[in-house]
């Protein structure tokens, strides 16, 4: 049986660091110092001055770290997570928002609120629905991304898969698969689409297998190229195959 004590702070109060059962805020508290805890529950306003580790965090209320956070297990938030220093994290699902100054790593992540991170990410699954801005490159085996996200560095993975949800901004893509589709509900009319817009502006994507709608990009270079409707690329480099519809290729070469 575990001998460590639980944290409880249900008004307003300033607590020690330590180590502990659970810790949980449910009124406004501040812990002054570093954390080591199975549970940390936020759902009113906390602020820890230190670093945390914890099994699981959960926040629906406002919560803030003053260092790094390394969460054994899940880190989930549906209200206001921010942390100053770096993230690691075996899974993330933020349906709130999310502030990471530092670098975040880990394992599974799945976003549908408003993700930010400075420094940038890297995990093995990333999907995204909701508002993404990192600045840095994401790397990661899968990216499925099907909001709005902006990406200063380079975006490589596996494979990436894109979808309208908003127009995205993307330094550089790499990969091996790497598919961009439009609006799936768009109007068609006499066979031609209306309402539709670009959703990716990338400098360059680079990939074995590239699948493109409504992308525009300096250059995309790869084995099996399709560029589809809606597209603008300067420059196409290809080695097997390349269907490009009427239009939206500049300068297309065979290596």
């Amino acid at each position: 049986m575990s001998d460590k004590i639980d944290m409880k702070i249900s008004g307003s109060s300033v607590m020690p660091g330590g180590e502990y059962g659970k810790v949980s805020i449910s009124g406004s508290g501040k812990i002054q110092g570093s954390v080591k805890c199975d549970r940390l529950v936020c759902s009113g306003s906390g602020k820890v001055a230190g670093d945390v580790v914890a099994q699981t965090v959960d926040c629906s209320g406002a919560a803030k770290v003053e260092g790094s956070l390394d969460c054994r297990e899940k880190l989930s938030t549906s209200g206001s997570f921010s942390c100053t220093g770096a993230i690691q994290a075996q899974e993330i699902h933020c349906s709130g928002s999310f502030h990471a100054k530092g670098k975040v790593a880990g394992g599974d992540f799945r976003i549908s609120g408003a993700f930010q991170a400075e420094q940038g990410v890297h995990c093995r699954d990333f999907r995204a629905s909701g508002a993404c801005q990192i600045q840095g490159d994401l790397e990661a085996e899968y990216v499925r991304l099907s909001g709005k996200t902006d990406v200063s560095g380079l975006l490589n993975a596996e494979t990436v898969e894109i979808s309208a949800g908003g127009l995205s901004r993307i330094g550089d893509i790499g990969g091996s698969t790497i598919i961009v589709q439009g609006n799936r509900n768009a109007i068609r009319i006499f066979g031609f689409s209306i309402n539709r817009s670009t959703c990716l502006e990338t400098t360059s994507i680079e990939g074995d297998r590239v699948e493109l709608e409504y992308t525009t990009a300096q250059v995309v270079r790869g084995k099996q190229v399709v560029i589809g409707e809606g597209c603008k690329i300067d420059r196409v480099e290809y080695t097997q195959t390349l269907q490009a519809h009427p239009g939206t290729v500049g300068q297309a070469v065979k290596l």
